[in-house]
């Protein structure tokens, strides 16, 4: 979870009925599935994207994860 968090933009959080801006995705779309448990297509709807940059978006998002996980792991290790 802490790691997901990294991946949060500054700046308010975007509104529930409204279309999240690009730089919201990745954390949405992992935040989304794999804290909430939504389904890939509900995500897909809220944010109007397709599979295709669904699935691009969250490849990134959990490289992006991946690196911050590294992060933290070499900081509990100093």
């Amino acid at each position: 979870m802490q790691a997901v968090q990294k991946l949060r933009p500054d700046g308010p959080e975007p509104k529930p009925l409204a279309v999240p801006t690009r730089e919201w995705h990745p954390f949405l779309i992992l935040y989304l599935a794999y804290v909430s448990g939504e389904p890939n297509r509900d995500i897909m709807s809220r944010l109007y994207i397709g599979e295709g940059t669904f699935n691009r978006t969250r490849r990134h998002a959990l490289q992006g994860l991946a690196k911050a996980v590294q992060e933290m792991d070499r900081a509990m290790q100093v």
